[in-house]
């Protein structure tokens, strides 16, 4: 707690490590691969806390109490829209010295991507059951390495969209 690290420098360690990915491994597919070895307990004390709430509003409201110990890299908005709960994400692009422009797509990737799967697996973790997705939309090119994630998935998943969103039914 009296260590702070900067976002600025948690993005370049990120940055530091996506640049050693070798040209055809995304980071897409290797954060859907890992998505399993993400849960509401790996976030400690607050992933305790949300999975032991007594509803999901109250795991939510947990989540709101103690923002800094939850922040993500990525601006989330919730909302309805056509009778489904939309999760959307959305992350300014980082300035890092020595990144090319390919380095700081993937670190985006990284890390909108990141976020996402958190969510995704943390809302899992609050209701104490799978509770899919009904779609998710990616606005990244479709990995080349895509067919190593793609068997399995919780939902489908589309790629070249407008923004990257989780798509819920009401039910949630």
């Amino acid at each position: 707690p009296d260590f702070p690290i900067s976002l600025k420098q948690e993005l370049g360690i990120y940055g530091e490590l996506i640049a050693l990915f070798e040209p055809l491994r995304s980071p897409i597919t290797l954060l859907f691969r890992l998505r399993d070895a993400s849960t509401i307990d790996s976030l400690g004390i607050l992933g305790l806390l949300r999975r032991h709430a007594g509803s999901p509003l109250d795991s939510l409201h947990v989540a709101l109490e103690y923002p800094q110990l939850s922040w993500g890299h990525c601006r989330l908005v919730a909302r309805q829209a056509q009778g489904e709960m939309v999760l959307e994400y959305t992350m300014e692009r980082p300035r890092l010295r020595n990144a090319t422009p390919e380095d700081t797509d993937r670190l985006v990737e990284f890390c909108t991507l990141t976020d996402l799967i958190s969510s995704m697996r943390n809302i899992e973790g609050m209701l104490g059951r799978d509770y899919p997705p009904l779609r998710i939309e990616l606005p990244f090119p479709e990995p080349v390495d895509w067919d190593k994630a793609a068997p399995g998935l919780p939902c489908p998943v589309h790629f070249a969209a407008e923004a990257a969103r989780l798509y819920y039914s009401l039910e949630l």
